[in-house]
């Protein structure tokens, strides 16, 4: 096209008689450059999605750094599907795999949370409250009054090790309730789950003091894929849920 009219020049008569002279060369010029900006602009905004949001199936995990006194260590590792305006499809899945738990001490289960903040420059200490954006009272995964970062309990076997399988619907790694970035706290007692009766319960489910707590961070999905060929124990959430 560009070849069939480069350089012609037409004559337009206007009613008035005038001759106006338009150089169609330049107008298809023109008309490039503002294709090629929009087609630019475009591109602009996909790399923008794209830098600005991971997309497809998504991965996380942290390595779980002991308190003093306490001996626990291991990974807690996070999948998630996500859609191409950076929205979660599905529940978040959690796998957590500790071990060195005391397993003489009569506790079977422990609370785990997500806290606010991914600062270990104090222990566990520095990692704040749990994550609670809503500004809601403390409950149960599976309650309508919870904080975003109560996931609930986990049980250790017989010796000292957790190895669970967790679904959450609120939390997720993206999005505006993303916990990426903020920390995991695994807590010495179990989690009353807001049941407890008392301002303790309302806040912390009572679950005691922090065996734990590693930083939330993107990863590349092969630890999570490596649980998988471990076959990771699955403990229904029911049974975490529910008091002993």
């Amino acid at each position: 096209m560009a070849s069939g009219i480069s350089g012609s020049i037409r004559h337009i008569s206007t009613s008035a008689g005038d001759g106006v002279s338009i150089n169609l060369n330049s107008l298809l010029h023109m008309a490039q450059l503002l294709a090629s900006s929009s087609m630019s602009t475009s591109s602009s905004a996909s790399q923008v999605r794209a830098v600005g949001c991971h997309t497809g199936r998504v991965y996380a995990s942290c390595a779980m750094q002991a308190s003093t006194g306490s001996l626990v260590s291991g990974f807690i590792d996070f999948a998630q599907n996500v859609n191409d305006r950076c929205e979660p499809l599905g529940n978040l899945e959690i796998k957590v795999e500790l071990s060195g738990l005391t397993n003489n001490d009569n506790i079977v289960k422990h609370g785990l949370h997500v806290h606010q903040l991914g600062d270990l420059s104090n222990g566990c200490t520095s990692t704040g409250s749990h994550y609670n954006p809503l500004n809601s009272q403390h409950g149960a995964p599976n309650s309508q009054i919870r904080h975003v970062g109560d996931l609930g309990n986990v049980r250790e076997d017989g010796f000292g090790n957790i190895r669970a399988v967790l679904s959450d619907s609120m939390a997720s790694l993206v999005g505006p309730y993303s916990i990426n970035g903020r920390a995991m706290v695994l807590h010495a007692n179990e989690d009353d789950l807001g049941r407890g009766g008392n301002s303790g319960s309302t806040t912390t489910g009572n679950a005691g003091g922090r065996l734990g707590c590693c930083v939330i961070g993107h990863s590349d999905g092969s630890r999570w894929r490596g649980a998988n060929r471990r076959q990771t124990i699955a403990i229904r959430q029911e049974d975490l849920w529910s008091k002993k």
